[in-house]
């Protein structure tokens, strides 16, 4: 956890402290909004994005995880030159769990059990891309 508050860090400094740390994975948690724009009956759900080859697998396990729990729909995985999931050396992925902005996600995130279902889905996906990662372990 780089806080446990409603403080403002930069990128960098979460990148810092998930490097001091020690840290073998970084997962930056978000949800979602549209951009003026974009009409807003789409099929929008989750998604989830990397830059280093070294974190697609990863990307991949949680974002299927993320889509059987909560049954939103699947924005899939993505490559993408983001500024948290480039700088770092450990595998790191950026998921966007939900829209803020969508009535029906936003009563999901509201839910009282919603932050644990949240939580078991990317820890499974840890675990997947883990236990696929290191067999013998």
């Amino acid at each position: 956890m780089t806080r446990e508050d409603d403080a403002t860090l930069t990128l960098q400094q979460r990148i810092d402290i998930a490097r001091d740390k020690g840290s073998d994975l970084l997962i930056s948690l978000h949800h979602n909004a549209l951009p003026d724009g974009v009409n807003p009956f789409g099929e929008f759900g989750a998604g989830t994005y990397y830059y280093q080859p070294h974190s697609r697998d990863l990307a991949r396990e949680i974002q299927r995880e993320v889509g059987l729990e909560l049954k939103l729909p699947d924005e899939g995985v993505f490559y993408n030159n983001l500024a948290l999931v480039r700088l770092t050396a450990m595998p790191t992925v950026l998921l966007e769990a939900a829209y803020v902005m969508l009535p029906e996600q936003e009563m999901l995130m509201q839910q009282e059990d919603y932050p644990d279902r949240l939580a078991q889905a990317v820890t499974v996906g840890i675990q997947q891309f883990l236990d696929k990662r290191f067999p013998n372990r």
